[in-house]
């Protein structure tokens, strides 16, 4: 059997045993994070809990605006590890490679789950990532459900990131 890394241009050959060793599904293969942007792309971030949205916009001046007030220093530093996490909002595990079972989960709009959504620049057109937080499991993690390349996806995140997502929602109150 014949393999090519995406990023060499050489072919290796593995014996076909090799195959066996590989999951059944692309998602077990993927890096431990949803998505990597750049903090310069990123434009604005929407957090919606139980129908309450606060949005937070880059202005043309970098200058971040929470709803239609400026940043105050007071939140500079939780600032910092928001910009953290969205950027790369790290995966604990990966659950499902589909959505069929979302309401298992939590995170269907019945059980009002914490929606982000992150806008970006890229190459100069608008370009949108989405995540959707549910239950707690068991391991003090929360389940999540996004799109990525190979589709829907759910996947346990941190405490952490569940907690800065609150905090900063709270901003916009």
């Amino acid at each position: 059997m014949l393999v090519k890394r995406s990023d060499e241009t050489t072919l290796y050959e593995l014996p076909a045993s090799k195959l066996m060793d590989l999951p059944n599904h692309p998602i077990k293969l993927r890096r431990q994070s949803l998505w990597r942007v750049a903090p310069a792309d990123l434009v604005e971030a929407t957090i919606a809990i139980g129908g309450e949205r606060t949005t937070l916009r880059r202005t043309s001046t970098d200058l971040w605006m929470v709803g239609e007030q400026p940043m105050d220093e007071a939140h500079a530093k939780d600032w910092s590890l928001f910009i953290a996490q969205l950027v790369e909002p790290e995966v604990r595990e990966w659950v499902e490679a589909d959505d069929q079972r979302y309401e298992a989960f939590g995170l269907t709009d019945a059980d009002q789950p914490i929606k982000l959504i992150i806008r970006l620049t890229r190459e100069g057109r608008s370009v949108d990532r989405s995540m959707v937080v549910g239950r707690q499991g068991p391991d003090a993690t929360y389940y999540a459900g996004s799109e990525v390349e190979t589709g829907p996806v759910v996947c346990k995140v941190s405490l952490d990131l569940v907690e800065i997502l609150r905090q900063v929602h709270a901003w916009g109150l």
